[in-house]
């Protein structure tokens, strides 16, 4: 479908520069998480760095997990002189979950929906050392508008649907 490799859901994964990219297919309650930056120096001969990064992350028993893997995959690359990191969040809108065509939402689970946005938002700012949340791009779509994200060989971040 798209150029790179799949994040399925639950699954964190990495692209090293000059990489194909990433891409995951399908959001709709689940919490998409991309991260791109630069090094500042150039790799030595034979290095494999990092610089593109994708989380889906769905609510259930593996969200933590699957976001203590990204956050351990950027920092690894911070460590190894990732900067400049650029990060896109995409979750559902709360507000448009009592018009889901799927189930029923009570206003119990809305709040709880916009709880983890907001959890998972915060830290995925905290990705770049403390900086504020004004750091990070939020894309909230409709409840009915399932989408696709996406990091390309150039390292746009991208949002579409399905």
């Amino acid at each position: 479908m798209y150029a790179g490799r799949e994040t399925e859901m639950d699954e964190a994964n990495q692209d090293p520069e000059n990489g194909n990219g990433l891409y995951t297919l399908g959001l709709a309650c689940c919490i998409g998480i991309s991260v791109c930056g630069t090094y500042s120096q150039q790799a030595q001969p034979g290095e494999i760095r990092h610089n593109a990064f994708l989380a889906h992350l769905a609510d259930g028993p593996a969200m933590e997990r699957t976001w203590k893997s990204l956050e351990s995959k950027v920092d690894r690359a911070k460590k190894s002189g990732l900067m400049g990191l650029r990060i896109q969040v995409c979750v559902v809108d709360p507000s448009t979950l009592r018009e889901d065509k799927e189930m029923r939402w009570s206003k119990d689970m809305v709040d709880g929906q916009r709880r983890i946005n907001d959890v998972y938002i915060s830290k995925a700012a905290g990705l770049r050392d403390g900086s504020l949340r004004s750091g990070v791009e939020v894309y909230r779509h409709h409840i009915n508008d399932i989408v696709d994200m996406r990091i390309t060989r150039d390292r746009i971040m991208l949002i579409a649907k399905a």
